[in-house]
C-alpha cells in the first residue's frame, strides 16, 4: 500500500505539535516537512508534490486560502485539507471555491484528522461534522461527503443546460423558448434539479445555487 506524503502549516506550535503526534504514528502517513509560515509551504508543494497539504487558512506569509489558489492556478495535484478555528460558511465558501478537498475545524482536528485524511486521498470531499450542521443548504457550497461533481452527475445534460441557463439569468420562459419547451416542463426540471441537488424549498435556492457555481457547471 502507497503511503501518503504530506505536509503541515500552521504558526501555532502547538497545533502542528498535535498534528505530527497523530501522523507519525500512522504507519501508513509520511510527514515530509513542517511549517509556520505560508511562504515556505507554497514553495514546498511547488517543488516537491507531496499528497496532501494540511494547511492553516490564517497564517504568515501566504494564507492557505492563497497556496490552494495558486496551486490549483498551476495544476499542482496536490490535495489540500484546510485547518481553521472558525465555524463560519462565508470561510467556508472561500475555501471550497480556491479548491479545497477538505476543511477541519481545529477544535476537532485531533479526532478526525486520521479519516479526514483517508477520505480525502480516496477522493472524498471531507467536512468536519460539527461544520456540517452550521451551513445552509441553499449556498450551494455544502455539498456533504458526495462533493460536487458527485451532486451533478445526478442530473441530466437537459438539467444541466437548465441550470446553467439560470445562472444567467434566464427566467423559466426563457429558458422554455430557447430550448424550445414548454414553461410546465421547464417547471418539472427545476423541482427536479432542486430536489436532486438537496436543495431547500426557498425559490431562490436554486438561483443562488446556479450563480455560485457557474464556473464548475458550465
Amino acid at each position: 500500500m502507497k503511503k501518503t506524503s504530506l505536509i503541515i502549516a500552521d504558526d501555532h506550535t502547538l497545533i502542528r505539535l498535535g498534528l505530527k503526534n497523530i501522523i507519525v504514528k500512522n504507519p501508513n502517513l509520511i510527514l515530509l516537512q513542517e511549517f509556520s509560515e505560508g511562504d515556505g509551504a507554497y514553495q514546498y508543494i511547488m517543488e516537491h508534490t507531496p499528497d496532501l497539504a494540511i494547511l492553516d487558512i490564517e497564517m504568515p506569509g501566504l494564507n492557505g486560502l492563497e497556496i490552494c489558489k495558486r496551486i490549483r492556478k498551476n495544476f499542482v495535484t496536490t490535495k489540500v485539507l484546510f485547518l481553521t478555528m472558525f465555524n463560519q460558511e462565508s470561510i467556508f465558501n472561500r475555501a471550497y471555491q480556491v479548491g479545497a478537498n477538505g476543511f477541519v475545524l481545529k477544535d476537532f482536528a485531533l479526532e478526525e484528522l486520521n479519516v479526514a485524511i483517508r477520505k480525502v486521498i480516496s477522493g472524498e470531499f471531507y467536512i468536519s461534522e460539527q461544520l456540517k450542521t452550521g451551513l445552509s443548504k441553499e449556498t450551494g457550497f455544502f455539498l456533504g461527503d458526495e462533493g460536487f461533481k458527485g451532486l451533478l452527475s445526478k442530473l441530466t445534460s437537459t438539467e444541466k443546460k437548465i441550470l446553467e441557463l439560470i445562472a444567467r439569468n434566464y427566467n423559466t420562459k426563457q429558458i422554455a423558448e430557447k430550448l424550445f419547451a414548454s414553461e410546465l416542463t421547464i417547471k418539472t426540471h427545476r423541482k427536479n434539479i432542486v430536489k436532486k441537488l438537496n436543495l431547500d424549498g426557498n425559490q431562490n435556492a436554486l438561483t443562488k445555487f446556479a450563480i455560485r457555481n457557474i464556473d464548475h457547471i458550465s
